[in-house]
């Protein structure tokens, strides 16, 4: 885990970034797939972003 004044950072194992966290409460979560391809950004205003590929990986 990282900080930085009122910015958290949490890393998983691959050195991907999972977890934001500004001023206590807001939250961003990033989840990546076995590909370490990003799938889904969650916000904290309950909203996301869903990321696919295609078979070559775009």
């Amino acid at each position: 885990m990282t900080s930085y004044d009122s910015i958290t950072l949490k890393y998983d194992k691959s050195g991907n970034l999972t977890r934001k966290t500004q001023n206590g409460t807001d939250v961003t979560t990033y989840t990546f797939d076995c590909e370490n391809k990003i799938t889904r950004i969650a916000y904290s205003d309950e909203t996301y972003s869903a990321y696919k590929y295609d078979p070559l990986g775009r």
